[in-house]
């Protein structure tokens, strides 16, 4: 089971408007893909989509879909239960009624709140520290090997070639 194109009717479900205010600065193509997953959640804010499928459907590539998905959990306003199921935050996930938006809301771990102070500085930390964890790890793949510190040991150790 997988969304349901934009082109079905989905059902009507009661979303928090003002929550909208609080959005962080996102690039363009994560903000494609949160109004889309808004349109095409079911209730609860659940939503299962494949990368391939988001993209087809929004005209993006798989890798624009990913990042678009990771700066959305990156601001936690998506949560990524397994591969191809999302969780839209309690604040921007549709309710049956906006009691049932509510009670969700009021239950919150209150960092996952989205109406805080410095929901933004948390969300751009979390970017740079990917950013600096990205850049890490392509030192280490550029880096020319070492050698071990004990080549005699090493050679002792390596099988013998016949």
């Amino acid at each position: 089971m997988s969304v349901q194109p934009a082109e079905q009717e989905a059902p009507l479900l009661w979303v928090s408007v003002p929550v909208f205010a609080w959005l962080p600065k996102l690039p363009g193509p994560a903000l494609q893909v949160l109004f889309y997953l808004l349109g095409t959640q079911q209730q609860g804010g659940r939503i299962v989509a494949t990368h391939k499928e988001l993209g087809e459907w929004l005209g993006m590539d798989r890798a624009h879909v990913g990042r678009a998905l990771k700066h959305l959990e990156f601001a936690r306003l998506v949560r990524r239960e397994k591969q191809g199921i999302y969780v839209l935050n309690p604040m921007l996930a549709g309710g049956l009624t906006p009691a049932d938006s509510k009670n969700v809301i009021d239950a919150m771990d209150p960092e996952d709140r989205l109406d805080v102070d410095d929901f933004e500085d948390r969300y751009l930390e979390r970017v740079r520290a990917d950013e600096a964890l990205k850049k890490q790890r392509a030192e280490e793949r550029n880096a020319s090997p070492r050698p071990p510190a004990d080549l005699a040991a090493h050679r002792r150790r390596r099988p013998k070639l016949v």
